[in-house]
């Protein structure tokens, strides 16, 4: 593994640093001063990174989803059924639930978030499209009592649907670009 620079460390220490502090106080409360004081740096070096709260917050997320669907991804490739690919994503949330329980505080404290954020509704919305096309990809191929029945992510009636919230958490100008 490369070895990070001093910036590129940095930048770890404060993503760290946001995630515990986020998963702790949650998304209205934490501060950039407190995120800041955690990873053991100056306002300015998160600014200068990160940006502002928003900008911080897609950041956690990205990592997030990177970590879970490189995770998901192997955990589904390895199995050669629809049905074990369907129980992999089960167990592997449940796994993350029990051994990771601050990943999923992380997931719903975003999916608030994003209920009062316009620009951090995207993101969530980006990051479960992203989710659920890697699921489609890896489970949809698989026929359905011997005929395909169409994108599990699509429309309505598939036993995935509930999964998909995009159109829920997009703001109206993304969903008329679908």
């Amino acid at each position: 593994m490369m070895k990070l620079s001093k910036g590129e460390a940095t930048a770890e220490r404060i993503l760290d640093a946001a995630f515990r502090s986020i998963a702790t106080k949650g998304c209205g409360t934490v501060t950039l001063r407190g995120i800041a004081e955690e990873a053991g740096v100056v306002l300015s070096q998160l600014s200068y990174h990160y940006g502002n709260k928003d900008s911080l917050f897609a950041a956690v997320l990205k990592r997030m989803q990177q970590g879970y669907m490189a995770t998901l991804d192997e955990r589904l490739e390895a199995r050669g059924t629809l049905s074990g690919q369907i129980m992999a994503l089960v167990e592997y949330n449940e796994l993350i639930l029990k051994e990771s329980p601050d990943t999923y505080r992380n997931f719903l404290e975003f999916f608030n978030f994003a209920m009062n954020s316009e620009a951090f509704r995207v993101e969530v919305a980006d990051f479960i499209a992203g989710i659920a096309a890697m699921i489609e990809s890896r489970i949809a191929r698989y026929e359905l009592g011997g005929r395909r029945k169409g994108r599990f992510f699509g429309g309505g009636g598939h036993a995935l649907h509930p999964l998909c919230y995009v159109r829920n958490l997009a703001p109206a100008s993304a969903q008329s670009g679908q």
